[in-house]
């Protein structure tokens, strides 16, 4: 069955003791489907690769690969919002995704991926100055296929005597501030300096202007980048200020302290430079992969969110 812009086929079956596997398998990047990076440009060509699984699946536990604050800080805010990193699988329930193969030979897959995501625990209140916190995160803790953290994780950290506020700020855009020859059908995007409540980033705080004019267009965020999609291209030879306004604001409900804005002025002509796949997991041909692996590609051009997750699938 084809799933948007990624097709996977059973070119092969094959059991083992007791449970069956498919074991060859093709993955295609259709360019006419959707697979496009910001201007909206698809794959060139459709990419494609092969590999055979082996016997076995891998289990692989959700890990904790960062806190904030680190183990064993001292002088910590004492409004800090308390995070852990994690690294582990979602399954498609989370992403409303499905799709299976071959209904013949009962073979079906569900959409995996893997990704880091942060937790966060907002105290109610502030912490006490000049005292020793332990925070933990329990095995309690699953993914969505039931796998839990292997142990406890457990850090500390000290408060120091103060409150701290930090304002979120821009730290890059694309295009740049004064950039010239944009291409028409650029998309504007800003990344902040921390994570950002999404409910926040919006058409109301993030617009695009023709010297008073606002052009219409959808926001999107993900990670720390806002991304503002204009309805059409843009006119040519013309000068653009966008704006984030003091709307925009952290996690913690922190607001930017000052409106951001900067300008650019675009070109004559919309740019068409196709993306491209530059590494895949399993590699090709891979034999002895194992069954439950997540495949994965690489591609050199950004891509929206929607297809950001859809490099990690399976």
């Amino acid at each position: 069955m084809q799933f948007r812009d990624l097709y996977l086929t059973q070119v092969q079956s094959h059991f083992y003791t007791g449970k069956q596997s498919c074991a060859k398998y093709l993955i295609y990047c259709y360019n006419y489907i959707g697979a496009k990076n910001l201007t909206g440009i698809a794959l060139a060509n459709n990419y494609a690769w092969s590999f055979t699984t082996g016997a076995s699946a891998v289990v692989t536990s959700p890990t904790i690969i960062s806190t904030d604050p680190a183990n064993a800080a001292i002088s910590v805010a004492l409004n800090k919002q308390i995070s852990a990193n994690l690294v582990w699988q979602w399954t498609h329930q989370r992403l409303q995704l499905n799709f299976h193969i071959d209904a013949r030979n009962n073979c079906s897959f569900r959409i995996c991926i893997l990704l880091r995501y942060n937790r966060y625990f907002t105290p109610a209140s502030n912490l006490a100055p000049n005292i020793l916190y332990t925070a933990t995160i329990t095995s309690g803790a699953k993914n969505l296929t039931g796998i839990a953290l292997a142990n406890n994780y457990v850090w500390s950290f000290t408060t120091g005597a103060i409150a701290v506020i930090t304002s979120p700020i821009i730290i890059s855009t694309d295009p740049v501030n004064a950039a010239t020859n944009v291409p028409v059908n650029q998309k504007i995007a800003a990344t902040f300096s921390m994570a950002m409540d999404a409910s926040t980033i919006t058409t109301s705080t993030f617009t695009l202007l023709q010297g008073t004019t606002p052009i219409t267009g959808s926001v999107s965020y993900s990670g720390t980048t806002a991304i503002f999609s204009p309805s059409g291209n843009l006119a040519s030879n013309t000068a653009y200020t966008a704006l984030i306004s003091t709307g925009a604001k952290n996690l913690a409900g922190t607001a930017m302290a000052n409106f951001y804005t900067w300008s650019f002025t675009t070109g004559t002509a919309a740019v068409v430079t196709s993306p491209s796949v530059i590494s895949t997991d399993p590699v090709n041909a891979a034999t002895d992969v194992p069954f439950n692996q997540k495949i994965a590609a690489t591609l050199v051009r950004p891509w929206m969110l929607q297809q950001l997750l859809r490099q990690h699938v399976l």
